[in-house]
């Protein structure tokens, strides 16, 4: 990203950020918000996803939305769920798989 650097540990980890501010004005205008927005959520005692709604966003609506397209989805499946352990553990061996194969050469 432009006009972004990252500050990073000795384990190569992330720390700290410094944003050039004359780089990427839109940047920090998204930052800045979100800090407005969090630190009024914490004066008043509210939630900061319902203070950075947009203007007309309901929530309740939102959320019924989504359950009633989990329940769609749920019925397209007979009501099966998906088991995301077995999922995750095959991605895993896949890559794994991969992995000794690019290095067993």
């Amino acid at each position: 990203m432009k006009g972004v650097n990252f500050i990073v540990d000795e384990n190569n980890q992330k720390t700290a950020v410094l944003i050039d501010l004359n780089q990427d004005r839109e940047l920090w205008k998204i930052i800045e918000s979100y800090l407005s927005t969090h630190s009024k959520a914490i004066q008043t005692n509210q939630s900061v996803q319902l203070l950075a709604s947009p203007p007309g966003f309901v929530w309740e609506i939102w959320q019924r939305q989504a359950d009633a397209l989990s329940e769609q989805i749920l019925q397209r499946r007979s009501h099966q769920l998906i088991d995301v352990d077995h999922l995750w553990a095959l991605s895993r061996q896949d890559l794994e798989d991969k992995h000794d194969d690019c290095f067993s050469n």
